[in-house]
């Protein structure tokens, strides 16, 4: 039978304006919290880790990215069968769908700390509009879709099926 203990609060830190809230198990049975702090068109990713061992929420990155204040990310992420954790995002400029733009992805394999690109590329953080690791440029009024699906083959490779009327919209292999 399933019970619950008492609430308890993850860190008290960028807790109060959580959106797209999205939890991932890790292999070694700890979890990550990634969601945006912020508004529609103005927010940043934050990311969170809940260790097992120790029953404690701590902060990986207080803002993975950062919309500037201008814009937001919406993301999705997925963890392979190694642990690693996968990050696709498109940008938004405003609450309107129509200003999507854009397709990015990164990858961490030591559960959020650092970042490579596509290519293995170390990337520094916070990632934002100007240093962002891009694989499309989709102008806006696109009709790009939010946040972009990340689905896993059965052997762990993330794929990035994007939706829109940009002629380079298609189904993208992350390897």
């Amino acid at each position: 039978m399933l019970e619950f203990g008492p609430k308890r609060g993850m860190t008290a830190t960028m807790e109060n304006l959580v959106s797209y809230p999205q939890f991932f198990s890790l292999p070694d049975g700890d979890l990550l919290f990634l969601y945006r702090n912020g508004a529609s068109g103005r927010g940043n990713s934050v990311l969170k880790r809940y260790v097992l061992e120790t029953e404690r929420w701590s902060l990986i990155q207080e803002n993975l990215i950062d919309g500037e204040g201008d814009r937001s990310a919406y993301f999705n992420a997925t963890v392979d069968p190694s642990g690693n954790f996968h990050l696709a995002w498109n940008w938004r400029e405003s609450p309107e769908v129509s200003t999507n733009h854009d397709l990015c992805y990164a990858r961490s394999k030591d559960g959020g700390l650092t970042w490579e690109d596509i290519s293995g590329n170390q990337r520094p953080l916070p990632f934002n509009l100007a240093n962002s690791p891009y694989i499309l440029e989709i102008p806006q009024n696109s009709n790009l879709m939010n946040p972009p699906p990340l689905p896993q083959t059965k052997t762990g490779t993330p794929l990035s099926p994007t939706t829109g009327t940009h002629p380079t919209l298609t189904s993208l292999s992350i390897k």
